[in-house]
């Protein structure tokens, strides 16, 4: 194989994986929107749902008093929430965290001469390589 073909088949696989990030990019737009959309309509139908109880509630007892139990009915809901927000938290640990590889490599001991390497600094160094080489390849090739 040579190294145009090489090269070739490594820029194929970068637009693929540009086009795949792009639409994928695109889905959580999408999401994101249609979700916003929907909020705000929940909302908006909570609010007029309330509104229509408060005014039949002021019909039946007076404005003030409705506006009143509308009142103490929310901060009763805020309370529960409060507290089942506070139970749910108490409880749980934090998960313990994973060490980094760059902190792993920062802390290990440093390697004597004479010693083996690890088996993936091998592959990763081969990786460093052929990608420098193709960065190194696409710009001779451009010009």
């Amino acid at each position: 194989m040579n190294l145009g073909g090489v090269l070739k088949a490594a820029s194929l696989g970068v637009s693929v994986a540009r086009t795949e990030a792009k639409a994928a990019i695109a889905r959580a737009v999408t999401n994101a929107a249609f979700a916003a959309g929907v909020g705000i309509l929940a909302i908006f139908a909570f609010a007029f749902g309330l509104a229509t109880f408060t005014v039949w509630l002021a019909h039946e007892i007076g404005t003030v008093p409705a506006l009143g139990y509308i009142a103490l009915g929310f901060l009763v809901l805020t309370i529960i929430v409060f507290i089942v927000w506070r139970v749910s938290t108490r409880d749980k640990q934090p998960p313990p965290r994973a060490e980094s590889p760059l902190a792993a490599a920062f802390n290990e001991q440093p390697r004597r001469a004479g010693e083996e390497p690890p088996p993936g600094s091998a592959i990763g160094s081969l990786g460093v390589v052929a990608l420098v080489g193709f960065l190194m390849a696409r710009q001779i090739f451009r010009r």
